[in-house]
């Protein structure tokens, strides 16, 4: 007869499942996602993150599991060795000093940092786009990862690195320009859908 252990504890629960999950075309724009809570412990990144993936590459480390494994913070910095193009961090309650720190060690990829928490630490941002999304309620003693307004700051974020302000666009009519234009509009499409799917539930 099979039995089910019930003396799983929490940590137990969050470092289950892979280290690393990963999602989308390699060549894209690329957000890493530094998650201490363990989601997306079935190798499946939240319902909301997914339609991202057509255009962008998530690299979604489950700190917990990534720990289990012996995997270290240099292991996570040659993570981003492999990657080309820019990169945006995602860093959430414990997790925001390292999120920091990649930043800080990759400046020349690095593009935007989106912490997501109750605290976020204090220091030099090495002139690395900061965005933050307070965390948790009276219901809650964090916000998801795969919440909306973690979503949407991500995909704001990634706009502005796309066009951003002040910046000359691509010579009208060219290739660059019809590529710009493309991925600008569908993640504003993005950004609008979730805005509101969220305000209607």
């Amino acid at each position: 007869m099979r039995t089910h252990r019930t003396d799983l504890t929490t940590a137990d629960v969050r470092a289950a499942g892979p280290a690393v999950v990963r999602s989308g075309p390699a060549a894209a724009q690329t957000v890493v996602v530094l998650d201490p809570w363990g989601e997306a412990k079935h190798a499946g990144l939240p319902a909301t993150w997914r339609p991202l993936t057509e255009d962008v590459h998530v690299v979604w480390w489950r700190l917990p599991a990534a720990a289990r494994a012996g995997l270290t913070n240099g292991a996570l910095t040659g993570e981003l060795a492999d990657v080309e193009g820019p990169v945006h961090v995602v860093g959430a309650d414990d997790a925001a000093p390292l999120a920091l720190s990649l930043a800080a060690h990759h400046l020349d990829q690095v593009r935007s940092v989106v912490l997501v928490g109750q605290h976020v630490p204090d220091g030099d941002t090495h002139g690395v786009a900061v965005r933050l999304v307070p965390g948790g309620s009276i219901h809650s003693t964090h916000l998801p990862l795969g919440h909306p307004d973690v979503v949407t700051e991500v995909l704001q974020a990634l706009m502005d690195d796309v066009t951003p302000a002040g910046s000359p666009m691509p010579e009208t009519g060219s290739l660059a320009q019809d590529a710009v234009g493309a991925v600008a509009t569908r993640l504003g499409e993005l950004v609008s859908d979730l805005l509101g799917r969220h305000r209607a539930g």
